[in-house]
């Protein structure tokens, strides 16, 4: 795993040093010993600096703004692609993920990762099922066509299920399950859009009647709710209950995590226990059934797993490979509690196989992954 004396992860740091301008006069001379050795190290290094590089990382791996750049874009072009403006933080997290994959040419060791099973183990794909107040039940798969089914609901081929407002049809209740290594999206009658991440349940009403508008969510999923002021969105669960007011937010609930709520933009109200609690576009309020607590945050890796990536902030290992877990349907074991602690910046491709991703993440966390079967072993390196 070594070029030039260099391990991947040294040479990573090296060059991300370098770009924010915080070389230590021993590091210059290691890297221009480094530049020395290979015409190839000098092309790499050259590529590395030019913005055609920089963008077809950013494509590939995806966006990491800081707060400042978040909201000095316009609302509604937050979401969309744009050309990054390139600062010393972002070069980093780039550099930690992207450079990281591009290195892997310029070694010839393969991944460490051990693999005793032949079992292929993909990424997640679009698919729930459906089920009606009555008990009928539809398997919803990422190759269906666009159906009519019964109560009011059209499945189109856009991996949506589509509610239009049934006219004179009793109000009947649907829920609708994602499977571990699934996600899905929803419409309302009112036109509210849903996205249900992994192993996540909803259930709501085919047509909303009355004064609010209730659903009921376990896992977690991004709400685009279609603002009605005199009838106030509300999702709730065992724990805890948001009032929304016409918002754009991520609510993560699964049953044995802490309940978070990340607006994006809008105003949220959360009942925590006794009290009730009010946000700010961009904070994030997390619930553990005892206590509350609410802080600024970046939203971008709160969202990310919408948008075919993983991003993560000074995030722990545990929590990381959690998500993958859910996404890949795997069973994760770490073998030192002391692994648990590792923290993680930077992002994943969502749509790799899963070896791929496991090799991007040895090289920055430092630990040694094994598959067996379906059951993903942490090791130290």
């Amino acid at each position: 795993m070594e070029t030039d004396c260099f391990t991947r992860e040294q040479l990573v740091e090296l060059i991300a040093a370098e770009m924010k301008n915080e070389l230590t006069a021993s590091q210059r001379e290691a890297l221009e010993r480094w530049l020395a050795a290979r015409e190839e190290n000098r092309r790499f290094f050259a590529a590395m600096h030019e913005e055609a590089y920089l963008r077809e990382n950013l494509l590939a791996y995806g966006r990491f703004d800081s707060r400042r750049e978040w909201w000095g874009v316009d609302p509604a072009r937050r979401f969309r692609s744009r050309l990054y403006r390139w600062t010393s933080i972002a070069a980093v997290v780039i550099l930690l993920t992207g450079a990281a994959w591009a290195l892997r040419g310029m070694f010839s060791s393969p991944s460490s990762l051990e693999v005793t099973t032949s079992v292929e183990i993909l990424p997640g794909t679009y698919k729930a099922r459906l089920i009606l107040e009555g008990g009928q039940t539809f398997m919803l798969e990422a190759n269906g066509d666009s159906t009519v089914l019964p109560g009011g609901v059209t499945r189109e081929k856009d991996y949506r299920l589509l509610y239009r407002e049934p006219a004179g049809e009793e109000v009947t209740w649907h829920t609708l399950e994602v499977p571990r290594g699934g996600e899905y999206r929803l419409e309302l009658s009112d036109g509210t859009l849903i996205t249900l991440n992994a192993e996540s349940k909803i259930r709501y009403p085919n047509r909303f009647a009355g004064k609010e508008r209730r659903v009921e969510l376990e896992g977690e999923a991004f709400f685009d709710v279609t603002r009605q002021p005199e009838c106030p969105f509300i999702v709730s669960n065992e724990r805890a209950r948001v009032v929304v007011h016409g918002t754009s937010f991520n609510l993560k609930a699964y049953p044995n995590e802490k309940l978070q709520t990340t607006l994006l933009a809008g105003r949220v109200t959360v009942d925590c226990g006794t009290e009730s609690v009010s946000i700010l576009p961009g904070d994030q309020l997390t619930w553990d059934g005892r206590e509350w607590s609410v802080r600024q945050v970046d939203v971008t890796p709160y969202i990310a797993w919408r948008e075919q990536r993983f991003v993560f902030d000074d995030e722990l290992l545990e929590e990381v490979l959690g998500k993958l877990e859910r996404w890949y349907d795997i069973n994760v074991y770490i073998r030192y509690p002391s692994l648990k602690e590792i923290r993680y910046t930077g992002n994943l491709p969502k749509y790799e196989k899963i070896d791929k991703v496991l090799h991007l993440l040895e090289l920055a966390a430092r630990v040694h992954f094994s598959l067996s079967g379906r059951t993903l072993f942490v090791e130290k390196e």
